[in-house]
């Protein structure tokens, strides 16, 4: 089976009680701009997400643990493999979002908030310079 079946096999066997057990932490701040409401297939998406960090962080921290080498090099791979997983499903959750959402087209910086809202916000450019302790008076 191909990595991209078992990530179909997934989102088809993903409740709307597990997509609930995480949602979005975050609340909209004021400057963010809402475009949208992910979709129950976004949200399985996030979700999948979610469980994969978690189960790297879970594998990653039994492989620091001082586990046996042999144990250690296991772990160190399953790392690898949730971390690849990770990445492309947090790609395939933006690519789905810029496709639903075409006004984040062109946004350097995306997120999703509580309420499951879709969010871009303008970078804050913070001036900071050597003596930004003195300048901020």
């Amino acid at each position: 089976m191909t990595w991209l079946n078992t990530i179909q096999a997934a989102l088809t066997g993903v409740t709307t009680a597990e997509v609930n057990s995480t949602p979005p932490e975050y609340p909209v701040c004021k400057h963010d701009h809402v475009v949208g409401i992910a979709n129950h297939e976004l949200r399985k998406l996030y979700f999948l997400f979610r469980q994969n960090l978690k189960e790297s962080k879970v594998a990653m921290e039994a492989a620091k643990a001082g586990q046996l080498s042999h144990n250690r090099k296991t772990l160190l791979k399953e790392v690898q493999r949730l971390t690849g997983s990770q990445d492309a499903l947090w790609e395939m959750f933006w690519a789905s979002c810029l496709h639903d959402f075409p006004e984040l087209l062109g946004k350097q910086c995306l997120t999703i908030r509580q309420g499951w809202k879709i969010v871009w916000y303008e970078q804050q450019e913070e001036r900071r310079t050597f003596f930004h302790h003195i300048d901020d008076d």
